[in-house]
């Protein structure tokens, strides 16, 4: 009986033994790869803006400095639209109302009125002339000027596709030199990589006299506004099996 038992152990230990060599070989057959990245850019005019105006107001009675911050941004909002913005490209991005703080004497001694709106702008042309004509009309707060395409994705899988053929050039190299041959694609990886929507026109800002902090041109004012191009990029990861 004891005989039995030992003999069972042992066919058992010799089963995981193995098992264990199988694995330890397939270790040792995984085949052989060659691993690279690519990178792809595409380059594109800005067809969407997006510019942030607000109106700031102080005063000592908060009631005052409400009502009279709702007067100068609904000025600005009809400048806006006068400039034939649509309601649907104008939402309010932020309001807000805070307690003016006297730090010597540790107490309030006024409020600040805070209406910003953001204003997506489909024509290039007129960006100039709606930041000249919201600031004429009473906003003393502006945003970044930001850049962007409508048509991103399409861009960006064109992207996608110069970033494989990089990656297979590179691969294809790679092979050459070491005198092996490129067989099978045995994964790809994205990269999370994006057009993100570039700013050209400075930081927030608040202007504390408007007529100072631009000249008034012959026909209105006018701000000078370059696009440039936005660059949407792509990266991946591919590992190509090899002879």
């Amino acid at each position: 009986m004891n005989s039995v038992r030992r003999t069972g152990v042992a066919v058992i230990l010799a089963v995981i033994f193995s098992a264990m060599m199988a694995t330890v070989a397939f270790g040792q057959t995984e085949r052989p790869n060659i691993s690279v990245s690519g990178a792809g850019a595409v380059t594109a005019t800005p067809d969407i803006a997006t510019i942030v105006f607000g109106v700031n107001t102080e005063n000592r009675d908060a009631r005052t400095a409400i009502t009279t911050n709702n007067r100068d941004i609904a000025n600005v909002l009809a400048a806006v639209k006068a400039q034939g913005i649509s309601e649907d490209d104008i939402v309010t991005h932020q309001f807000t109302l805070s307690p003016r703080m006297d730090w010597q004497r540790g107490t309030a001694d006024g409020y600040t009125v805070s209406n910003t709106i953001t204003v997506t702008l489909r024509d290039m042309d007129i960006i100039g002339e709606i930041m000249g004509a919201a600031i004429e009309a009473g906003a003393n707060v502006t945003g970044n000027v930001r850049f962007s395409v409508y048509d991103s994705v399409a861009l960006y899988q064109e992207a996608l596709a110069i970033a494989a053929q990089d990656a297979r050039d590179k691969a294809n190299a790679l092979a050459l030199a070491m005198n092996v041959n490129i067989s099978t694609i045995l994964s790809v990886t994205e990269q999370s990589t994006w057009a993100s929507p570039v700013a050209r026109a400075g930081s927030w800002a608040m202007m504390e006299d408007a007529e100072m902090a631009m000249p008034m041109s012959a026909g209105g004012w006018g701000v000078p506004i370059q696009t440039g191009e936005i660059t949407i990029t792509a990266r991946i990861n591919v590992v190509f099996a090899i002879n």
